[in-house]
């Protein structure tokens, strides 16, 4: 089994929206795998800044502004679950998804982590993918940390994959590999292998669009 998460900046379009040629590769893909008898699951970024771009274009900018990061979630998760789903059915044979919204105390509840664990297996036996997100309207307390560590859907990739037996875990993000500075500055070093004993110092830079960093990533990672 392996985990891909997908930051913000990876499913964005040019326009500032969503890139639906992107969930359409990534489920195309998926489903070669399967075909292979390897089982994927995949945490999805995404859903806030798809509220932020909906926002925009069809009501006033007050609302924007005064609507919290949970309630965006909100929001943006139900716009976000509508591109995988399209994406799903514009493959023949069609490619049916599952949303799965696990929060840090769901993981650390033992009877509750199990539960959602069964979905995600049964999901994978009859070909549906689970799509994960950071349950954020659930968890004021610990968005609001989150968003200070900029780490919130790279943790919770690191935090269950573990727990459903994965073997990897691929992060796809826009920086084309780990850089040890914003690669947009110019003159930093990228990193082909990091041994995880000696793991190289890293900035820290948050992503433009998302709220995840390569060095979250990293340390995550290891």
């Amino acid at each position: 089994m392996i985990v891909v998460k997908l930051g913000t900046g990876v499913l964005r379009s040019q326009n500032d929206g969503l890139n639906r040629g992107v969930f359409v590769s990534v489920l195309k893909q998926i489903a070669q795998l399967r075909a292979q008898r390897i089982d994927v699951v995949v945490v999805s970024s995404g859903a806030i800044h798809s509220a932020r771009v909906s926002i925009a274009r069809h009501t006033s900018t007050r609302m924007l502004k005064e609507l919290s990061e949970p309630a965006l979630a909100s929001v943006g998760q139900p716009l976000l679950m509508q591109e995988w789903i399209a994406a799903g059915f514009s493959l023949t044979p069609p490619l049916f998804v599952a949303q799965v919204l696990p929060t840090d105390a769901s993981i650390s509840n033992r009877h509750e982590w199990h539960n959602s664990a069964q979905v995600i297996f049964d999901c994978l036996k009859h070909g549906v993918v689970p799509i994960i997100n950071y349950n954020d309207p659930l968890s004021f307390a610990a968005i609001e940390l989150l968003l200070k560590q900029a780490t919130d859907n790279d943790k919770l990739t690191a935090d269950f994959a573990p727990h459903i037996g994965a073997k990897a875990v691929m992060f796809l993000t826009e920086a084309g590999g780990v850089h040890d500075g914003h690669p947009a500055n110019g003159g930093t070093r990228l990193y082909q292998e990091i041994d995880w004993r000696n793991p190289p110092f890293l900035e820290e830079s948050g992503a433009s669009h998302g709220r995840g960093g390569m060095k979250a990533k990293v340390v995550f990672a290891i």
